[in-house]
């Protein structure tokens, strides 16, 4: 739980048991996390054992 709540964090990255994959800057989702702000959005992430969702909320503007 503690390595979820900062999942969004900038340089964040989850350790991985094997570090030559995918280790990244740990930007990427800090990125998106800003882009869904920019248009008034919220972003979310739950979490299992083996499976990871993100949830994307963004506002539908009136006709």
């Amino acid at each position: 739980m503690e390595k979820q709540s900062r999942i969004f964090d900038r340089f964040y990255c989850i350790p991985n048991h094997e570090p030559w994959k995918d280790s990244g800057s740990g930007l990427k989702l800090t990125l998106i996390e800003k882009l869904v702000q920019q248009i008034a959005g919220a972003i979310a992430a739950e979490s299992t054992i083996q499976n990871t969702c993100f949830t994307v909320k963004l506002a539908i503007a009136p006709k």
